[in-house]
């Protein structure tokens, strides 16, 4: 069996360009019908010049429930019940989400959550760190 390496460095949100990381999967993988990819919002590797483990890490990502939405499928939120509300959220949203609602695939090395349309059951955020460090 293939190892599937883990060359996610985190995201250091001082120098984030979300734009950049959107356009990095696009061509890679699309969601089908009603699913959208969500890139995991994990800590950086370094941390105030701390190393921190890859247990650490690892950790996190099965417990860590925030995420920026890189794509939706084109059956998202165009169900009847969605009318009245419109989309729950757009790509490049940060959202928290429940840790059992969807799967994880690795692309490009990188965790991404695949996650359906209702499978967000909670709200947009302007900065994962608000919510992160309380999810631990």
């Amino acid at each position: 069996m293939r190892e599937i390496e883990d060359r996610d460095p985190g995201i250091d949100l001082d120098t984030f360009d979300k734009e950049a990381e959107i356009a990095k999967f696009k061509n890679v993988i699309k969601p089908v019908g009603w699913h959208m990819h969500v890139r995991l919002y994990t800590e950086p590797k370094i941390v105030k010049n701390v190393i921190l483990p890859d247990v650490v890490r690892d950790e996190g990502l099965y417990k860590n429930c925030v995420g920026l939405v890189l794509q939706l499928g084109k059956g998202c939120f165009e169900d009847e019940r969605y009318r009245k509300t419109g989309p729950w959220c757009e790509v490049g949203d940060w959202i928290v989400f429940p840790r059992h609602a969807g799967f994880r695939i690795f692309v490009l090395g990188i965790p991404i959550w695949v996650l359906p349309e209702d499978g967000l059951t909670s709200q947009v955020l302007s900065d994962p760190r608000d919510i992160s460090k309380y999810l631990y």
